[in-house]
């Protein structure tokens, strides 16, 4: 609806424009109703003459690119001019008319070169612009393809965790930022008895059950400052996170781990399936290194599954 009505008043504008071109065109020609067009001219009546010329030449050209109001101008010119060219054929010949009517049909010419170049370079722009527009939507596609490939470089398909090669990576960046009073640790998640999980209820369960434990863990980085998780391999998942004391690790470690017999069980999961994790900590020492914390928290994990699993343990 408001395309229809943007199009009737851009219909009523041209007519406008149409008819006060040829008004226009009119009057300008009428001014030379009292020149005596006579074998000599006052200057006044040359410099009048050359500026109603002028005149209309820029009339024309300016209606140009609208056919009707063209044709408006030329019909106004020629009434508001006729009455002296009539009297100019009696007083002096058809000199007067012999050069007028080359000249409007040159100005005609000309305006109409005008129009069609116009027109082109119109085009010329609006394709300029659809070309500029597209290439705007292609490089905008083109950066929102390279961020999911990226992402997708980055992540686990299946929990949609980070891989090991973005998990080192941010590690990195939050070892670098941390500054030099900044504490963390290293905690390694382990699936029990996953291998049952797959045996018993299908793959098909299984892949749901990592899927659930990447939310439990992703939710659980996103609650606390500086924390990093990731996808180890297999049913064995990474973290990093910083600490200030004891009861930091003992409160985050404990809550991530009842996430997983809490959460994961009930609802739409089979009857009969539970799922647990064992946990192992280890810290990160001044000097050490992330390969340094891992080994303790592999260390701490085998004595959480020795313990009979379900639970977690820091390494000493």
């Amino acid at each position: 609806m408001t395309s229809m009505a943007s199009n009737g008043d851009s219909r009523e504008d041209l007519n406008h424009l149409t008819l006060e071109a040829g008004v226009i065109a009119f009057l300008w020609g009428s001014m030379i109703w009292d020149i005596p067009f006579q074998a000599a001219l006052r200057p006044l009546e040359v410099t009048l003459l050359l500026v109603v010329t002028v005149s209309e030449c820029i009339i024309i050209l300016s209606s140009s690119l609208h056919r009707p109001a063209m044709i408006s101008t030329l019909v106004g010119l020629n009434l508001g001019t006729l009455p002296p060219l009539l009297s100019c054929i009696a007083e002096t010949g058809p000199i007067y008319l012999v050069l007028y009517a080359p000249m409007q049909f040159v100005l005609l010419k000309f305006a109409r070169l005008h129009a069609r170049q116009a027109r082109s370079e119109a085009l010329l722009q609006f394709r300029a612009s659809s070309l500029t527009r597209r290439l705007a939507q292609t490089n905008t596609a083109l950066v929102d393809a390279v961020d999911r490939l990226r992402w997708q470089a980055d992540h686990d398909a299946l929990t949609l965790l980070r891989n090991r090669h973005a998990f080192g990576d941010e590690v990195d960046r939050l070892f670098s930022t941390g500054g030099g009073e900044a504490r963390f640790a290293v905690l390694l998640l382990d699936l029990d008895h996953f291998k049952r999980i797959n045996d018993r209820f299908g793959h098909d369960v299984g892949d749901r059950v990592l899927r659930a434990s990447g939310r439990i863990l992703g939710d659980w980085e996103g609650e606390g400052p500086n924390r990093v998780t990731a996808r180890w391999g297999g049913e064995e998942f990474i973290a990093v996170f910083e600490v200030r004391n004891g009861e930091d690790v003992r409160s985050s470690v404990g809550d991530l781990h009842g996430r997983f017999s809490d959460e994961i069980r009930g609802g739409d999961w089979p009857e009969g399936l539970k799922v647990t994790a064992s946990i192992g900590v280890g810290a990160v020492g001044l000097d050490g290194t992330l390969a340094d914390a891992v080994k303790r928290a592999d260390h701490a994990l085998y004595a959480a599954k020795a313990s009979g699993r379900n639970c977690w343990r820091a390494a000493a």
